[in-house]
């Protein structure tokens, strides 16, 4: 058949060209793509915008061959902070100059600077604090978290180091020590890691180490009432990173499988009932469902048949929300594997 008698590429296969010339780093390919009129609001499989993925690349040239036509603003805002992430100095120059807003910040509470500086992306951040852009007060995104229980301090000398850096104000080494304090399995920490946890959850941008806390008292709590105030908080908190919800929900199914209290049908249920965003609901799914497949546990009837129905069709997720509802699905997988 003549060229000239080829059928028309379909839109789909339009879009997978590009995302294909997008991953050989094509520049012309692209470029001529763009003009074509590719859809450049569109998101790949993992809600990534094109030029998010163009800006990962750190080709100053592959990302103003996307910009040869103007993408969407969120586009341009997160290809930014995602150049900035890998330290791409011509690649964040090229987003500046389309329009990104350097002020923006991501669902995770990552903006450009912020993000460059815990990297330490050194040209990024002169590059950006040099055009007058600053990191937003940590007080503009505090909120409101249940009340932790008491619980006693029982850390001896032995453990007082490890402890004190709960209450660094580097991030980085609040992180570590929940690590740390996860791997000893001392429930010694406990009193201390529960105050260290309520105080990061009033900070929505410190999400990395909720989740790291979160994880650790999942490994050293036997106590009910702290595997019921872990559940109260992943029920009552909305969160801009739908991995701490999976963690909190993991860390109460485990304290209260330790203290000999544990239903995972319940803890299900509540999550079924009370956790309206999907995207998070779906967070608590699958943090319970490999926690429960992890003790061997298995759902009610009842229960799973909610459970599965949902996470087989969730209809309409908010954006981004189909990598979470792939990471529940595998929880789910895994779990019907034990039947």
């Amino acid at each position: 058949m003549a060229a000239a008698d080829e059928p028309a590429p379909t839109r789909d296969e339009t879009w997978w060209a590009f995302l294909e010339a997008l991953g050989r780093e094509d520049v012309a390919t692209v470029a001529r793509l763009v003009d074509g009129g590719v859809d450049l609001a569109r998101e790949d499989g993992v809600g990534r915008h094109a030029l998010v993925t163009a800006a990962q690349t750190g080709n100053p040239e592959l990302v103003s061959a996307v910009l040869r036509r103007e993408s969407p603003q969120l586009a341009r805002d997160r290809a930014l902070v995602e150049a900035a992430a890998h330290g791409h100095v011509g690649v964040v120059e090229v987003l500046l100059a389309s329009g990104a807003n350097p002020s923006f910040v991501t669902e995770r509470g990552n903006s450009a600077l912020g993000i460059a500086r815990k990297r330490k992306r050194r040209e990024v951040a002169l590059l950006l604090t040099a055009r007058g852009v600053t990191v937003a007060s940590t007080r503009a995104v505090k909120r409101s978290v249940p009340a932790p229980p008491e619980v006693s301090d029982r850390t001896l000398e032995e453990h007082a180091a490890l402890a004190a850096l709960l209450r660094s104000p580097a991030a980085a080494k609040r992180r570590s020590a929940a690590k740390k304090i996860g791997a000893t399995r001392d429930a010694a920490f406990e009193g201390v890691l529960v105050a260290a946890l309520a105080h990061e959850l009033e900070d929505v941008r410190a999400w990395e180490g909720q989740v790291e806390m979160a994880k650790a008292l999942g490994a050293i709590s036997s106590d009910p009432d702290v595997a019921a105030w872990l559940e109260r908080v992943f029920v009552e908190v909305r969160f801009e990173s739908t991995v701490v919800p999976a963690a909190l929900a993991g860390a109460a199914f485990r304290a209260a499988t330790r203290a000999g209290r544990v239903d995972v049908d319940r803890l299900l249920a509540v999550a079924t009932d009370e956790v309206q965003p999907k995207d998070e609901r779906l967070a608590v799914y699958a943090g319970l469902l490999e926690a429960a497949t992890e003790a061997r546990a298995r759902l009610g009837p009842a229960i799973a048949g909610r459970v599965g129905a949902f996470i087989a069709d969730p209809g309409e997720l908010p954006r981004h929300g189909e990598a979470m509802l792939a990471h529940a699905r595998r929880a789910w997988a895994a779990h019907v594997a034990l039947r």
